[in-house]
């Protein structure tokens, strides 16, 4: 136990390590920067996980409960059937992550939105989320098939973007696209001033989304749901 100890203290920089279903509860993990580590079924309950930077960190049915994760960096980790009950989720950035099957229904509503905040390709497919507060959070290009999203407040979330092409100096507005809602359960939600983002050079402008276009992009039946213009 206290090799596998300094193994993971000394690997504040790993590539490729495996942890799988490692007892590291309450450990101190702060500012690992790890690539292609494998956290899956790991006990990571109440460890200090601030300031972490994990690109491809496999995280599948890790236990991540009451566990320290503000301002930590993932990029495309796999967090299928991951428990993040009582995580402190401040500052969190996902992107490309998969939440599929992810217990979020027990995360409080403040700490989802800190998740949910800046969550660019994610996959939350067939998670619960009904009744949650989601007020303003960004889910660009994110799969929510099948997520149960009843009775949820999505208003003012990015759900769409529209793509620019810089020629020349001119920008040239293209189509806009939306999350992947189809088969999501949307009775009761409220979609008003869902919001359609531009990202130009770093920078960002939005807009609501028309009713129509969220019905010809989300690809989902929005009876039910409250709508904006």
């Amino acid at each position: 136990m206290i090799a596998f100890l300094l193994a993971v203290t000394f690997a504040a920089r790993c590539i490729g390590c495996s942890f799988a279903g490692a007892d590291l509860h309450g450990q101190d993990l702060r500012g690992a920067a790890w690539v292609g580590v494998d956290l899956s079924h790991a006990d990571l309950r109440g460890a200090n996980l601030s300031g972490v930077k994990m690109a491809g960190a496999n995280m599948r049915s890790a236990d991540l409960r009451g566990a320290d994760l503000r301002d930590a960096r993932f990029a495309g980790a796999n967090l299928q059937n991951a428990r993040l009950d009582g995580a402190k989720l401040d500052g969190i950035r996902l992107a490309g992550a998969n939440l599929t099957g992810a217990v979020l229904q027990n995360v409080d509503d403040g700490q989802l939105r800190s998740l949910l905040s800046h969550c660019a390709g994610c996959t939350l497919r067939g998670v619960d989320l009904h009744g949650k507060n989601l007020h303003g959070v960004s889910l660009v290009a994110s799969d929510l098939r099948q997520t149960n999203l009843r009775n949820a407040d999505l208003s003012g979330a990015v759900l769409c973007t529209r793509d620019t092409d810089d020629d020349n100096g001119h920008v040239t507005y293209g189509d806009i696209s939306c999350s992947d809602l189809s088969g999501a359960d949307l009775h009761g939600a409220n979609l008003r001033g869902v919001q359609t983002c531009t990202w130009h050079e770093s920078a960002r402008t939005c807009e609501p989304a028309s009713a129509q276009t969220l019905r010809d992009k989300a690809h989902a039946s929005l009876d039910g749901a409250s709508l904006g213009q």
